[in-house]
């Protein structure tokens, strides 16, 4: 499914799809462009930010991937090339139909992570998932409420986020 972009976005920004190549990608940063973020999401469009730890990339990476194979739009940091993120998080997080935030130790402990988490529970759309073997007992009293699928529960994550509205072709 590919993001479609709003007008004002294709002045000020660039998102880096998956059909565009990296060169091609770098060729717009390099005129005079500072940072890409992800377009507008058109309200009908079902999409999924994904928060995490760096630390945990390697984990997360088979979600994200089962997640588009399934016809899903997903934002993941991974598609900010540079540039200043903090806002272009916030906005994500505030298109998107829902946030994955995955737990762990690391991701416990970063202020980012906890950040997106907090942003995505005051909007009504957090999907709590832990690496396996994380315990949710360590998260803080904030989040501890939280109904934690394990990341390797791919039948439940579906549900949770058929929950918020996100179609999953299976």
């Amino acid at each position: 499914m590919a993001l479609k972009p709003q007008p004002d976005d294709l002045e000020t920004n660039a998102v880096r799809p998956s059909a565009k190549s990296r060169r091609e990608a770098l060729r717009e940063a390099a005129r005079g462009r500072e940072h890409f973020a992800p377009p507008t999401l058109i309200a009908e469009e079902a999409s999924v930010f994904i928060s995490y730890s760096r630390r945990d990339q390697a984990a997360v990476e088979g979600l994200v991937e089962w997640l588009r194979l399934l016809g899903v739009t997903v934002v993941w940091d991974r598609d900010f090339l540079s540039g200043t993120i903090d806002h272009l998080i916030k906005r994500a997080i505030d298109d998107a139909h829902c946030v994955i935030v995955i737990w762990s130790d690391h991701a416990c402990h970063s202020d980012w992570v906890c950040g997106e988490a907090r942003r995505a529970l005051v909007a009504a759309k957090l999907v709590a998932t832990h690496i396996d073997g994380f315990s949710i007992d360590d998260l803080s009293l904030e989040f501890s409420g939280q109904n934690s699928v394990p990341i390797s529960d791919l039948e439940r994550i579906a549900g949770s986020l058929a929950k918020h509205g996100v179609a999953v072709r299976r």
